[in-house]
């Protein structure tokens, strides 16, 4: 006999919620459920005694006359108590509070990110002739020799006039990003880092600048990712060493929450149609 795998992750989620509140099975619907567990020799909570707490609320009783006695005048009925009975306990409820647990996280170096630039972007409908890419290719070098002279706001500039040129060039953006992530400024990265990409999926530089513009904005799944995907492309061990370190440890952290919350709110959902 066959068992759907869908019927079996039901089944597990059923049992865990009697594991959690054993009292489940004294629902009148899983009769047939209790009566197959006694017949495998289980042992089955018995259900809370009700009878002392229902003595507790019965107001107090009138006075019976006694026997033989004349036949008194009948008296007025005694008022009740102002006593108000006493509830009933409410039974606590099975953990599933839908308040997020907090993850702890290695948040060292995390910064609050910036304004994006006005930075050119170059025309993308533009179809650069040869001469474009001539000039686009000079002005790149110049850019690189402004970069390596730590002027960096220079080569941001050049880089801006390459791309007027040859707006289709992925290392243009690539090599921005990289400039803008030294800067510190992660969104401005990201957006470098993507339009690169676009123009070429296999850009490594671009993956990577992607990847550490996100680890700086603590969106650590994302740094994961992007990451990896540079590494894949062009491996080395200082990205190897931040993702080892830091970045897949935290990201790992938030896909375990995840998944538990996940599995709380099934959870949840299967007590409450077990209750209708």
């Amino acid at each position: 006999m066959n068992i759907d795998g869908k019927a079996l992750a039901q089944l597990k989620v059923f049992v865990q919620a009697c594991q959690m509140n054993p009292l489940l099975l004294h629902e009148p619907r899983l009769a047939f459920f209790r009566e197959y567990l006694l017949t495998m020799g289980a042992t089955i909570p018995p259900k809370p005694a009700e009878t002392e707490a229902a003595a507790e609320e019965m107001p107090e009783a009138e006075e019976v006359p006694k026997a033989k006695e004349a036949p008194k005048p009948k008296e007025a009925p005694k008022p009740k108590s102002s006593k108000k009975p006493t509830p009933e306990p409410t039974p606590e409820p099975m953990d599933d509070s839908s308040e997020e647990e907090a993850v702890e996280l290695d948040n060292t170096g995390v910064i609050e990110g910036e304004e994006l630039m006005d930075l050119p972007m170059g025309d993308s409908e533009k179809v650069p002739s040869q001469e474009d890419e001539d000039k686009a290719d000079e002005i790149r070098r110049q850019a690189m020799s402004a970069m390596s002279d730590s002027n960096l706001e220079e080569a941001i500039k050049l880089f801006g006039e390459a791309m007027e040129h040859n707006p289709h060039s992925a290392v243009l953006f690539a090599k921005r990003a990289q400039i803008l992530l030294r800067q510190k400024k992660p969104n401005n990265v990201v957006r470098d880092a993507e339009k690169a990409l676009s123009l070429n999926p296999n850009n490594a530089l671009a993956h990577k600048c992607q990847g550490k513009a996100y680890r700086l904005l603590g969106k650590w799944e994302e740094s994961a990712l992007a990451l990896s995907a540079g590494q894949k492309c062009d491996y080395d061990d200082d990205t190897q060493e931040l993702l080892k370190s830091v970045v897949k440890p935290n990201a790992e952290k938030l896909r375990q929450a995840r998944l538990k919350k996940d599995a709380s709110k099934r959870l949840k959902t299967t007590k409450l149609n077990l209750r209708e």
